[in-house]
């Protein structure tokens, strides 16, 4: 899956699926990105890890002229998904790079069948809650600093048990 677009004063941006040989580009940039003592605690007490592992399967990045600008990673069964990170080289933050990406993951994630997509975010990461927001996550449940974000992939909100298409 590649997906070409234009953000404004990113020419060339493209959103594609991780391959082998950007594993040691995109392990560098999640550590960079993610490897904050804030960060650390978080992924620490929620996966068992300072930062969230990278999976091929379980990942897309934007890329520009062959630079690793962002990705987003998660883990998923059969139904449902859980975003473990996302994240934006410093130099391309502010010009949308996240939000792409997390479209470009709900597509993917609802062609593949998947029902729900959730994220848990430190209250302390504002970006991160905006992010979700603007994306349509709606809050499930908010326990002292952790917010567990969902987002319905298919079906109704009026339907029985709202996973029905």
């Amino acid at each position: 899956m590649v997906l070409t677009f234009m953000v404004f004063m990113l020419p060339h941006l493209q959103i594609r699926s991780v391959i082998e040989a950007d594993l040691v580009s995109l392990d560098e940039l999640v550590r960079d990105v993610l490897d904050t003592p804030e960060c650390r605690t978080f992924f620490l007490s929620r996966c068992g890890h300072t930062v969230p592992q990278v999976c091929l399967s379980g990942a897309l990045i934007a890329v520009q002229q062959d630079v690793i600008a962002g990705f987003i990673l998660w883990q998923q069964d059969e139904f449902i998904g859980v975003i473990t990170g996302i994240g934006v080289k410093a130099t391309h933050r502010r010009f949308g790079v996240a939000s792409l990406l997390l479209e470009a993951a709900v597509e993917k994630l609802r062609a593949e069948g998947l029902r729900v997509l959730d994220v848990v975010c430190d209250t302390h990461f504002a970006g991160c809650m905006a992010l979700f927001v603007k994306h349509k996550f709606q809050i499930l449940q908010l326990d002292e600093s952790l917010v567990l974000f969902t987002r319905r992939l298919v079906g109704r909100r009026n339907r029985g048990d709202g996973f029905d298409a």
